[in-house]
C-alpha cells in the first residue's frame, strides 16, 4: 500500500517512494525540499547499476525539473539529480584514474541526460509563459526567451517574489544547506 500525497487533504498518490508529494503539489514545494528529493531519486534511482552510463530518462525526474522550473531553481535541482546518479563531476577524473574512457563515458552520459532535463525544462516554461499570459507581479508582457534562473510567470528578477531558500547553494555531499 503507498503512502497518499503529503500535502493536506490530497488523496492523489506520490509519484514515487522518495518524492513524497504527488505531481500535482510537487511544485508548491519549497526549492530546498525540490533539491533534496531530487538528491535522494538520483541515489535510489541508481543503487545497484553498476553501469551509470547505461542510466535513461524517468518520469520522476521529469516531474522534479517540471516542479523546480516553476521556482526558477532548474540548476539547483538538475545539479542535485545528476550528481546523485552520476558521480561529483568535479572529481570523475580522480574516481576513474586509472580508466580515462570510463570517466568520459560517465561524462558523456550525464551531459546527455542534462540537455534531455534542459529540453523537459524549456518545454514546461514555454508551457507555464503560455498559460499565464503576462506577469503575474507587473501585468507587462512575458518576454518570448526562456531563462531557467527565473520563474518563466515573471518578466524579470525584479517582480519574482523573494524565497526564503531559492538563492541558497546545496551541495549533496554536505548535510546542510549554506548560504552562498
Amino acid at each position: 500500500m503507498r503512502e497518499l500525497c503529503r500535502t493536506p487533504g490530497c488523496n492523489d498518490t506520490p509519484a514515487h517512494d522518495v518524492i513524497v508529494h504527488c505531481r500535482h503539489h510537487l511544485a508548491e514545494r519549497p526549492v530546498s525540499e525540490l533539491v533534496s528529493m531530487a538528491s535522494d531519486w538520483g541515489y535510489y534511482h541508481c543503487e545497484g547499476i553498476s553501469d551509470p552510463t547505461l542510466l535513461m530518462g524517468s518520469p520522476d525526474a521529469d516531474l522534479l525539473v517540471k516542479a523546480a522550473v516553476v521556482h526558477g531553481a532548474f540548476e539547483q535541482v538538475t545539479t542535485a539529480l545528476l550528481n546523485a546518479c552520476f558521480d561529483d563531476p568535479h572529481t570523475l577524473e580522480e574516481r576513474h584514474l586509472w580508466d580515462e574512457s570510463a570517466a568520459i563515458a560517465i561524462r558523456y552520459a550525464m551531459d546527455r541526460e542534462r540537455v534531455r532535463l534542459q529540453q523537459i525544462a524549456t518545454t514546461e516554461a514555454r508551457r507555464i509563459k503560455k498559460a499565464t499570459g503576462s506577469c503575474t507581479a507587473c501585468g507587462q508582457a512575458l518576454p518570448p526567451w526562456i531563462n531557467l534562473h527565473l520563474p518563466p510567470q515573471f518578466c524579470s528578477k525584479k517582480c519574482t517574489p523573494p524565497s526564503p531558500d531559492k538563492d541558497r547553494a546545496w551541495s549533496p555531499w554536505s548535510e546542510h544547506i549554506a548560504p552562498a
